[in-house]
C-alpha cells in the first residue's frame, strides 16, 4: 500500500525518542490506542509507520511517518489533518516534509474546485 512520507521534527530525549514516535504515528493515522484496533488490515494498511528516526542533535530527532495514502485521497482537507492534525498543537513537533509516493493525483477536490473561468 503506497504512502507518503511525512518527516517531522521532534524535540524529545533519547530515551523518549522511541515511544513518542509511535505515539506521533498513532496520533497523525488514527487518533486511538493500537490496542483498540482489532482489525488486522487497519494495523497493517492504515495505522502510520514510524520510517526511521535520526538523531539531529541532542534531544532533537527527525522522525519520518509513512501515511497510507489511501487515508488522503484526493482530499486536500482530509490531507492538512492527516500531516498537522493535533501534533500542531504540541510545541516540541515540527512537520518539515513531505514526500509523496507518486506524483500527487489531479487536482484536489475541495468545495472550491472547479474548471478555471
Amino acid at each position: 500500500m503506497p504512502r507518503l512520507s511525512a518527516r517531522f521534527h521532534r524535540a524529545v530525549s533519547a530515551a523518549d525518542v522511541d515511544a513518542r514516535a509511535a505515539a506521533l504515528a498513532l496520533e497523525q493515522s488514527i487518533e486511538m490506542p493500537l490496542a483498540a484496533v482489532t482489525d488486522a488490515r487497519v494495523r497493517r494498511d492504515i495505522v502510520a509507520t514510524v520510517e526511521h528516526i535520526r538523531e539531529l542533535a541532542t534531544g532533537r530527532f527527525e522522525v519520518v511517518l509513512g501515511i497510507a495514502r489511501v487515508t488522503v485521497g484526493n482530499d486536500i482537507g482530509q490531507l492538512m489533518p492527516m500531516l498537522f492534525g493535533n501534533c500542531s498543537l504540541q510545541n516540541d513537533v515540527e512537520l518539515v516534509d513531505v514526500e509523496w509516493p507518486a506524483p500527487p493525483p489531479g487536482p484536489p477536490s475541495h468545495p472550491g474546485a472547479g474548471a478555471a473561468a
